[in-house]
């Protein structure tokens, strides 16, 4: 009995260590990071976004639109602070496989940094296109502040 439990335990460090061992907030796991080169320097919603002038950065969102979820930038930043601001999805499907129908993934809204200073920026998500109240109600608005030093 205890070798089947040690086996066990081996079996399942093993799965996990190939796995990986990050998982999403929402309980699923998160596709890999794409290229750096890509979508530059990513932060989160909720971090400080503190970049050096000319430097690529993204803000990177959950999303899925087949559940309702509809992002975007609400208001751009100073454009003599930092431009861009296009959003960009993917897929959480592995690597060279087909993305399922209503898969979710990540929004990586990739911007530019110009000068020196700070501005504000609003990532929106108008869930199932804010049409009534408890929409409207579950939308979700992000306040970004981007400091290019």
């Amino acid at each position: 009995m205890p070798r089947t439990v040690s086996t066990l335990v081996a079996t399942c460090a093993v799965t996990l260590l190939a796995a990986g061992c990050s998982g999403g907030s929402d309980g699923e796991s998160p596709a890999p990071a794409p290229p750096a080169s890509k979508f530059g320097t990513e932060f989160t919603p909720t971090q400080a976004i503190t970049v050096k002038p000319g430097e690529k950065f993204s803000v990177v969102v959950r999303s899925n639109a087949s559940v309702g979820d509809r992002w975007s930038v609400r208001r751009a930043p100073d454009p003599r602070i930092a431009e861009g601001g296009k959003g960009e999805f993917v897929s959480d499907a592995e690597p060279g496989q087909k993305p399922m129908p209503g898969q979710g993934g990540r929004v990586f809204f990739v911007f530019t940094a110009k000068e020196k200073g700070s501005t504000t920026a609003e990532l929106f998500n108008c869930f199932r296109g804010c049409d009534s109240p408890q929409d409207q109600a579950e939308s979700t608005t992000h306040l970004l502040r981007i400091d290019v030093s």
